[in-house]
């Protein structure tokens, strides 16, 4: 995050605020401010502060969260003060004059062509916002931001004060605990799952696909409301090496995560990805976490669903790219509870080339889809009980210069009393109905982990 300003004092949050209401006065009465850019951003620097538990206090919504994989920028975020609502609208946006430090943070669905499940709320086929204020940590720099829209907020100062006011700089809160858990189903149950896969080997048999990646929905309900920020700060503990994010439309409805695997990042024209796929669970001791490692960088069938997935991002990149390298090797990534296959791949863009175009072109990838995309997308619309909403969809932030994306898995959807858990297992000749079921469990353990330890 690029600062606006080289000033050198460094507020208190609660006089940051205060402060904040002074330039933003000062900006919505200047006579030039619709002369200048279209998207204004104030920023304050502030002393250190915990960031996750400013947000757990503020009452304005939506609410945003975001952590990078490195831990390098985290931010919190509140309101609306722009949105875009379809990857052209996004594409329209980028084709602007911006500040680089100007980040619209959303995604969208794994597939807009198949019927919303209501329990989805507003979060529609593609929703990207930027924030009405924003508080944000690159490495140990702190900044409290406001974002204005000339041309619709010249109008609004009394409205953006009041919004102001109703911030609250504590961030000294208790741990919120989460409720008992009384309820677990699973779609499909285990009969169902086994028949599904059975389903999806017949058709790979028949050579209709060569890979396919199905996933499950757990509903866990507890005794009363869940608090995303909760289980977003219990994640953070339990799951290293992860994006974190939480996109939180009203006090009911949030979809969050702690997800592995990066679709891309962008730094002007220079973009990364990587392949991501395999599984096995962690090893209890050092020899054990070693063999399970050595099996995985040697399973036929592991290596083959790895093998799709670095050829569907290879196959984007030579779309996007004018030059690109890697995929070649295959290393391991040991999480907390689970390790992977993954292959790193970088390129140089082809001018003109869009977070929009890198966006569509690299969703879905075979890592949660399959391969062909096409008839993998299209069986798993016909296989799976469920709306996978935006589970396993791209989520993160784009700038103008700059973008950084997730692939939205290990995530769950909140829905007041109730956790949805989405995971998915890459299907192929080789894979065993129960070996799969017994992935996903592994997927979704530090979940359940967290919401059954007291």
């Amino acid at each position: 995050m690029t600062p606006v300003s080289t000033e050198r004092t460094v507020y208190p949050l609660a006089d940051a605020i205060k402060e904040m209401a002074v330039r933003v006065r000062e900006a919505l009465t200047s006579p030039t401010m619709q002369q200048s850019q279209p998207v204004i951003r104030l920023q304050v620097p502030v002393e250190t502060t915990d960031i996750l538990s400013w947000l757990q206090v503020q009452h304005t919504f939506p609410h945003i969260y975001w952590s990078g994989r490195d831990e390098a920028f985290e931010t919190a975020a509140v309101g609306i003060a722009d949105e875009l609502l379809t990857i052209e609208h996004l594409a329209k946006y980028l084709t602007g004059e911006h500040s680089d430090n100007i980040r619209y943070y959303g995604g969208f669905r794994f597939d807009q062509t198949v019927p919303h499940d209501t329990s989805w709320g507003n979060f529609g086929d593609t929703r990207f916002i930027l924030p009405r204020f924003e508080l944000a940590r690159q490495e140990h720099e702190y900044m409290f931001a406001c974002h204005i829209i000339a041309e619709h907020d010249c109008q609004q100062l009394d409205t953006i004060l009041n919004q102001l006011d109703q911030l609250t700089s504590t961030t000294h809160v208790d741990t919120l605990s989460i409720p008992p858990l009384i309820h677990r189903t699973d779609l499909p149950e285990k009969n169902q799952w086994e028949k599904t896969i059975q389903s999806a080997l017949d058709m790979i048999t028949q050579g209709a696909i060569d890979k396919i990646v199905l996933a499950r929905e757990s509903t866990l309900t507890f005794t009363e409301q869940l608090s995303p920020l909760a289980l977003i700060q219990k994640l953070k503990i339990h799951t290293n090496g992860c994006y974190h994010f939480c996109f939180a439309s009203s006090e009911q409805v949030a979809f969050l995560g702690a997800s592995p695997e990066q679709l891309y990042v962008r730094d002007r024209n220079h973009i990364k990805s990587e392949a991501l796929a395999g599984t096995r669970q962690r090893g209890n001791d050092d020899n054990i976490d070693a063999r399970l490692g050595d099996e995985l960088l040697t399973s036929d069938k592991d290596i083959r669903e790895h093998r799709y997935v670095i050829e569907g991002i290879t196959g984007a990149f030579r779309q996007l790219c004018r030059e690109y390298s890697g995929g070649e090797d295959v290393e391991l990534v040991k999480l907390s509870r689970v390790q992977h296959l993954v292959s790193y791949l970088s390129g140089e863009l082809k001018e003109n080339k869009t977070d929009s175009d890198i966006l569509q072109t690299l969703h879905p990838t075979p890592a949660v889809c399959g391969s062909p995309t096409t008839a993998a997308q299209r069986q798993i619309a016909m296989l799976e009980p469920f709306d996978r909403g935006w589970y396993s969809g791209p989520v993160g932030w784009v700038s103008r210069d700059k973008a950084e994306f997730a692939v939205a898995i290990r995530s769950g959807l909140i829905t007041g009393s109730t956790l949805k858990l989405y995971s998915g297992a890459g299907i192929v000749d080789g894979s065993h109905p129960e070996q799969e079921w017994d992935e996903i469990e592994s997927k979704i353990r530090n979940y359940l982990r967290i919401v059954t330890e007291q």
